[in-house]
């Protein structure tokens, strides 16, 4: 039940949450934790494809797009070599499916951008329609799927 709640609130907005949630306490009234709003807009959803700045000096990082969050072991075992020639061999998940090349050199993102599996299947800077498109298990592996993949 709480996988499905942050889409509870992302459609409900947190105001209308917060008063539903109210309406089932016994007393009516959910007190605030803080006068202030804790959650800052800038970290609501952001964009991880395509190359960002790092804080550190000369460094980005540079983010894969993965077609409906599938990638096969060969594919796996190039983005690994890229993350080893290009960076400091590190990749990173996204909870979109995606892949995250952290600590590149600026001076080596053009090379990156260049090869030939970044090129096609894996660009960074995917179509919106494919970008927002991600992989879902159906009934076999998710016990709230109603429905076979």
């Amino acid at each position: 039940q709480k996988c499905r709640m942050m889409w509870l609130i992302d459609e409900l907005g947190i105001e209308v949450f917060r008063s539903e949630v109210e309406k089932r306490m016994p007393g009516k009234k959910l007190e605030r934790a803080s006068k202030e709003e804790l959650v800052k807009k800038q970290w609501e959803r952001r964009d991880y494809l395509g190359v960002h700045p790092q804080k550190q000096e000369g460094l980005s990082y540079v983010g894969i797009h993965i077609p409906v969050g599938r990638v096969q072991a060969d594919d796996m075992d190039e983005l690994a070599r890229l993350a080893d020639e290009y960076a400091t061999g590190e990749l990173r998940l996204t909870v979109e499916q995606h892949i995250i090349i952290p600590h590149e050199d600026n001076n080596k993102i053009d090379g990156l951008l260049n090869e030939p599996l970044l090129r096609g299947r894996f660009s960074p800077e995917p179509s919106l329609l494919m970008k927002t498109l991600v992989a879902f298990t159906g009934n076999q592996f998710c016990g709230q799927a109603i429905i076979e993949t």
